[in-house]
């Protein structure tokens, strides 16, 4: 297993981590204020706290918004500074799901030399977007975020699943109410990339440290782990209140602690 970083921690910084929740908002502040060199700093940051990688998230490189030419900066950066790109974060396809809107969204992806995406995907049919990342021999890690169970996101991604795959989120599950080493154990034959993640209590999106809630992070990780799992696992905490990094720190502490 290797770990990332995913920048999507850092949804708060635009607006001086002032407690606001508007994500939407938030997003489009974040696409406004990062710059190569706003993203540089970012980079030196994450390697300087240990991770292997960043999983770079659609606020920091808006396929709607931006274009190739900075994603390929953004690469750049991260070959400077030592990084992997282990993947792409957000939403795909948006708005509208066309083959245009999948179009921008895969060449940028391409452009920050991964072929993982790990998110959500626009549209209710899927059968355009798995036809298109088979062309483009990409994948994409669908993230859980209303499913409360592993045979939910089975049901989402069914026929697509050699380019459609799980991306588990183990905060999100327990956040909708789930339990995260169940939903492992259920996936586990579709699990492509995890995003790990702590909630204070069940049934909220409070983000704290791992090992500091109540998501069964340490679990899911070694199901995942005893049975093959060999990808990349990003860390995530996302308070909209604090920066994130002295939390995010220590977790990888806690990390590599669990499965030294």
């Amino acid at each position: 297993m290797k770990i990332s970083y995913v920048t999507a921690n850092l949804i708060g910084h635009a607006s001086g981590f002032s407690g606001d929740t508007d994500w939407g908002k938030l997003h489009d502040a974040m696409v406004e204020e990062t710059t190569p060199d706003a993203f540089r700093d970012i980079a030196r940051t994450v390697k300087a706290m240990g991770f292997e990688g960043v999983e770079i998230y659609t606020g920091h490189c808006d396929y709607n918004k931006r274009g190739v030419d900075y994603a390929k900066a953004l690469k750049d950066i991260c070959d400077d500074e030592g990084l992997a790109v282990a993947g792409y974060a957000g939403g795909f396809g948006f708005p509208g799901g066309t083959r245009e809107d999948f179009r921008r969204t895969f060449a940028m992806c391409k452009a920050l030399g991964c072929k993982l995406m790990a998110g959500g995907i626009a549209g209710d049919d899927w059968s355009l977007c798995a036809s298109m990342l088979r062309e483009e021999g990409l994948l994409i890690g669908y993230e859980n975020h209303p499913e409360k169970t592993g045979g939910e996101v089975l049901k989402r991604i069914e026929g697509h699943e050699d380019v459609i795959r799980a991306a588990l989120d183990t905060g999100n599950i327990t956040a909708k109410g789930g339990d995260a080493l169940e939903a492992a154990k259920t996936l586990m034959p579709h699990i492509v990339h995890m995003h790990l993640k702590d909630v204070k209590r069940s049934g909220e999106h409070d983000t704290v440290a791992l090992g500091k809630g109540v998501a069964k992070v340490s679990e899911a990780l070694a199901y995942v782990l005893a049975n093959g799992f060999d990808g990349w696992a990003s860390v995530e905490h996302e308070p909209f209140d604090r920066d994130p990094d002295p939390e995010v720190a220590e977790s990888l502490a806690t990390l590599r602690r669990w499965h030294a």
